[in-house]
Formats: C-alpha cells, structure tokens, sequence
C-alpha cells in the first residue's frame, strides 16, 4: 500500500528543491582539518581521489563557499569520517559544523594540524581508531561525545592524538588548553569512560581474556569512588593479581589527571548531578577500586 505514495514523495522533492542537488555534482569530503589561529583555515580531503585543498576565509561558512567556488561543486560532509583540529578551534566552530553543516555524530575527531591531511591518507587511520574502539583497546571519542564535554560545566573533551602502534590522547579545554596523558593515564580512561563488554589486556607478556566488565560510580561524603569488577576466568591466581594492579594504577591514573586538569571526561557531573550535589568549581576526587575474579 505504501508504494504508491512514492510518486507523490518524489514530486513533492522536486518542489521543494530537494532533487535538484545532483550527486554528480557533489564534492565528498573523507576528512576535514580546521585550524583558527590567524584566521580560519579549511582543508578537504577528498573520498574520490584523495586529493587535498586548503582554503582561508573568515568564517566556516565562507570556506565552503570558496572551497565550493574553486572546485565547481557542492561539498557534502555527510559522510565524512574525520576532522583534524588543533588547539586554535574553538568548540562552537565544531558545533556548526554538526548543528548547520549535518556532519555525522560519529564523525572522529584527531587533534592534529590541518597539514597532517596533506602527508597522511586518512582511511587507515579512520580504520585504526575504529577497530581499536571495536577491539577494546582505544576509549571511543566521537563528535558527538567531544561536543557533550565540551558544552559541559568542565568544557574539556578528550581527544586522540596521532601515535603508533595506537593513538594517544588529549584533554583539550574550551580555551585551547591542553594536557597530553600519559600512557597509563590512556590505557585507564578506557576502563572509567566506556569499558567494553570483553576485551584482551596485555599483563607483562601474556594477553589475558576479561568479560563480565562492570563499572559502578557512587558518592561517599567528599569524594566519588570508581569500581571496577571483571572477571579473568583462564589465568591464575598471580596474574589475575598482576592484572589487579595494573588496572587500578593506570585507572587512578586516569582519574587523577582527569581531577587536576579539572576535565570531566569520566562523568563526575553525572553522578553529582544524580546526588543533588552542586557543581563545585573544581572537581572532587576520585578514589579507584579495582576487583578481578576468576
């Protein structure tokens, strides 16, 4: 029955403009980069050939404008997977870009200069980030995500820096302050932002099997307290306590960065919000329990 409302559909499209937006004259972006500092620069890398341009303007929308006029086309970033920042964005240009442009959510977000998409093709960096997201072993930051923190009351997001053989992270304020943690701080905001349902972890030289993970946030009197439960069913009793401990040490690692840069990148003013707690100025500490059972 429905299918006879599709002539009317494609009608009423054409009315209103909608089908007179030709895919053949689209310009699909794979990745933008976006620097501020001395005026707004704009770099488009290209899904159909790679090919990058780069344009300076006074505003995001005057970029598109140039780089549209330049290239004889419409650029769409509806499919785009990746935007290059440095510290010079400021997070209202990254919301445009969601809020007026229609750039996907789950659109990635690497802190690096625009030029970085002038050396590095950004498809196997895109698929790097993601399947170590899929593989447990990289804490998710998407656009949507880094939009939330930084709209928040701490206005601090957490973004991936270019490294190998995974990438690092940054904590990156409003203001352009940032802060890269350190590798054990990495490793722990997996494990306090978003753990995974299972995942394989690296205890010295042996790479032991956890499932069943759980992550429990309360208030107690001046403090949050993060615990942590996971099972490691195929290991012994030594490396299940080897792994104890690694995780504890990275995770208050994670939460201790997080508290003296004052970035809530773990949801502590989701849980002080839960508690009726005002928001104070400065974040509470974080006390970290970690429990691993067979």
């Amino acid at each position: 029955m429905k299918l006879r409302f599709l002539p009317v559909l494609a009608l009423l499209l054409l009315l209103t403009g909608c089908g007179s937006d030709s895919l053949a004259d689209r310009i699909y972006a794979q990745a933008l980069g976006i620097s501020e500092d001395s005026g707004l620069r704009l770099t488009m890398q290209s899904a159909e050939d790679e090919s990058v341009r780069t344009v300076r303007a006074d505003s995001l929308a005057a970029a598109f404008r140039l780089e549209e006029a330049q290239a004889g086309g419409r650029v769409f970033i509806g499919h785009t997977e990746l935007i290059c920042l440095d510290r010079s964005v400021t997070p209202a240009t990254v919301r445009e870009l969601f809020y007026e442009n229609g750039i996907s959510p789950g659109c990635k977000l690497l802190y690096a200069p625009p030029e970085f998409l002038q050396t590095n093709d950004s498809t196997p960096v895109i698929h790097t980030q993601r399947l170590a997201e899929k593989d447990g072993l990289l804490t998710r930051t998407d656009l949507s995500t880094a939009l939330d923190e930084w709209l928040g009351a701490y206005q601090t997001a957490l973004l991936p820096v270019p490294d190998k053989p995974l990438p690092g992270l940054m904590l990156m304020h409003a203001d352009g302050t940032c802060l890269r943690l350190t590798d054990s701080a990495a490793r722990g905001m997996l494990w306090l932002r978003q753990p995974p349902a299972k995942t394989e972890t690296a205890v010295g030289s042996e790479h032991v099997k956890v499932q069943q993970i759980r992550l429990q946030k309360t208030w107690e009197t001046d403090k949050a307290v993060y615990s942590l439960t996971l099972r490691a069913p195929d290991c012994d009793p030594g490396i299940r306590g080897q792994l104890q401990r690694k995780l504890a040490a990275d995770c208050q690692a994670a939460a201790d960065t997080a508290v003296s840069a004052n970035a809530d990148v773990i949801g502590l003013q989701t849980l002080l919000e839960a508690n009726d707690i005002p928001l104070p100025d400065a974040l509470p500490p974080v006390s970290v329990q970690v429990v691993v059972e067979p």
